[in-house]
């Protein structure tokens, strides 16, 4: 990581290049786990959150640059990098509240947040919370939910509208050498309902952190920051429409 860093120093001021370059590596248990965060610099304190699926390393290039005039604190968010893996507590409130009480830890007041992708909702989360510990707030690569959410009811209702709906799961996790998630991740049959629709699709997304799906993935040896989660919709049919029968062969085949 030195080596990184050393070719972002600003090199005009020898003493703030030294100032920018004590990035120390520090561990903190706040909100009941351990938090690893870096941090660098003097002043007024700016506060990093990476995304997803990334850690504080992401930050390596700005880190030096801000620490010229800022004290910055760059933490690894609940369950990536050296920060603790808790099996739950993956919601963005936990996870806001993680950010405010290692600030609390570290007698950190008012801090200049900025937040990218996964981080970004962290962020927002926790302005919306605790407004009164974020002087500025800065956030990227992000389209907030409730956007998200009536842009997706909108399209949905326009186009289903009166028939149930499938929300299921598709990560790349379901199929890999010596490992199946099937029956890992959630599905949501026969869904309607703008807010019944919002619903299953954060359930159906969170459940790739379910404990079930996280465990056996450890157990298999799985890298967690190399699963993704979609969320795909279906199209409820008339089970008029549907059965089964059996082939020949005595295979069990699906008609739809």
């Amino acid at each position: 990581m030195t080596s990184v860093l050393a070719e972002a120093l600003p090199q005009e001021d020898p003493q703030v290049a030294k100032a920018a370059f004590s990035i120390r590596r520090t561990t903190c248990r706040a909100n009941g786990i351990r938090q690893f965060y870096l941090e660098a610099g003097v002043g007024p304190p700016v506060i990093l959150l990476h995304g997803f699926p990334e850690t504080s390393f992401a930050w390596r290039f700005q880190i030096p640059a801000l620490a010229r005039h800022y004290r910055v604190i760059a933490p690894d968010l609940r369950g990536y990098g050296e920060t603790d893996k808790p099996s739950k507590g993956y919601d963005k409130r936990t996870m806001a509240n993680d950010v405010v009480e290692l600030l609390k830890a570290l007698g950190v007041g008012r801090v200049a947040l900025v937040g990218h992708d996964r981080g970004a909702r962290v962020a927002t989360r926790l302005v919306k919370d605790r407004p009164e510990l974020v002087d500025r707030l800065v956030v990227m690569d992000n389209v907030p939910t409730r956007i998200v959410a009536r842009e997706m009811t909108a399209k949905v209702a326009r186009e289903y509208a009166g028939k149930g709906l499938f929300v299921r799961s598709s990560s790349n996790s379901e199929d890999l050498p010596n490992f199946s998630g099937a029956g890992l991740y959630t599905t949501v049959p026969n869904v309607r309902g703008d807010q019944e629709l919002i619903d299953a699709i954060r359930k159906v997304w969170a459940s790739l952190w379910n404990f079930e799906a996280y465990e056996a993935r450890e157990r298999a040896g799985v890298d967690h920051s190399k699963i993704f989660m979609a969320v795909l919709l279906q199209e409820g049919i008339n089970s008029e429409s549907s059965g089964v029968m059996i082939s020949t062969s005595g295979i069990w085949r699906f008609c739809f």
